[in-house]
């Protein structure tokens, strides 16, 4: 009974509440309805513009145009043509490669010609003590224990000699000089104290392929030759060379001392000329009989024992080796200039 009763209030109360809703629903849309807000507003209408004031409004519109047209061109022609803005960018690029120039010259400063690759220096004198420099003056330079079991005289007995055109000795002595060959051994000897305890071997094609890079040039006959091996400037051992099939086996020897004849030389200068460089040597030929101008030996310096070869080599002549070092620093010729 309790659960009707309480079900009757509800609905009663619930239908009580939505008579009181649409009661005040329809109280609020009666005032809306008697509210003017919402009443059409008559405007006021204006006046039509006559011809005379559509004119006059077009001529201060093309007018004002015209303005605008010529203040844009104005300042086009500022922007783009201004002296200052043009000599301050001419400034600028200026100054940019000012530091540009003074970074090249500082540089340049900073490596020291000694150091630099004969390729990247000016044609001219060559400075004293270039490090490639060096090494071309040592493939050509005889040391003390170079000048036994070898021919040092043939390759100045014409005053012109083309490498590519002289005998297959002198080209062997030539390659077995270069630092290719040297490293060559090197990479098989690693220890000077076990040079004499076993033959060393090196192929053919090794030497084949200094020839062709150093000297420009190949042998009609491969033949036997003889190395003075030094570690620095410390002389260890002579090496005769002997072919045997496509290999060349080295094994230790001691040097006769028995000489008939050699060639002194002393560096003179050095010139780079485009893709030469050019080594010129003071020559001196000695036989048992004294010291010659020539390798024929016809003109005698001086057969006198005591004297010194900084006095003889000032009567001695002039050779020029030459080498291209745009390929590889190949030596090319070596002739006579005075």
């Amino acid at each position: 009974m309790q659960k009707d009763d309480r079900e009757k209030s509800w609905k009663a109360t619930a239908k009580n509440s939505a008579d009181l809703k649409k009661s005040m629903q329809d109280a609020d849309i009666s005032n809306l309805n008697i509210d003017n807000d919402f009443e059409p507003v008559d405007e006021e209408e204006k006046a039509p513009l006559t011809e005379e004031e559509k004119i006059d409004i077009r001529k201060k519109l093309f007018i004002l145009l015209v303005i605008i047209i010529i203040v844009l061109f104005i300042m086009v022609i500022m922007l783009f043509f201004s002296p200052s803005k043009s000599s301050s960018k001419k400034d600028d690029k200026d100054n940019d490669q000012t530091e540009v120039d003074e970074n090249n010259d500082e540089d340049k400063e900073d490596v020291d010609p000694v150091d630099l690759p004969l390729t990247q220096l000016p044609d001219g004198a060559i400075t004293n003590g270039n490090v490639e420099l060096n090494r071309l003056i040592d493939e050509v330079v005889y040391n003390y224990y170079e000048l036994y079991d070898k021919d040092t005289v043939s390759l100045f007995k014409n005053d012109s000699v083309d490498i590519a055109t002289t005998s297959n000795s002198n080209k062997l002595l030539l390659a077995s000089k270069t630092t290719d060959f040297q490293k060559a051994l090197t990479d098989i000897v690693k220890d000077r104290e076990k040079l004499c305890s076993e033959s060393i071997i090196i192929p053919t094609s090794t030497m084949a392929k200094i020839l062709e890079e150093r000297l420009k040039t190949t042998v009609t006959k491969y033949e036997d030759f003889v190395y003075s091996y030094y570690d620095e400037d410390d002389y260890v051992s002579n090496i005769r060379f002997v072919l045997e099939g496509d290999n060349y086996v080295g094994s230790c020897y001691t040097a006769t001392k028995d000489v008939k004849e050699i060639s002194e030389q002393s560096f003179l200068s050095a010139t780079k000329e485009e893709n030469n460089v050019y080594l010129d040597f003071q020559v001196a030929f000695i036989n048992l009989n004294g010291v010659y101008k020539d390798p024929n030996f016809k003109t005698l310096i001086t057969n006198d024992t005591s004297v010194i070869s900084t006095q003889y080599m000032q009567q001695a002549n002039t050779y020029r080796y030459t080498f291209d070092i745009s390929d590889n620093y190949c030596l090319t010729n070596i002739k006579l200039l005075k």
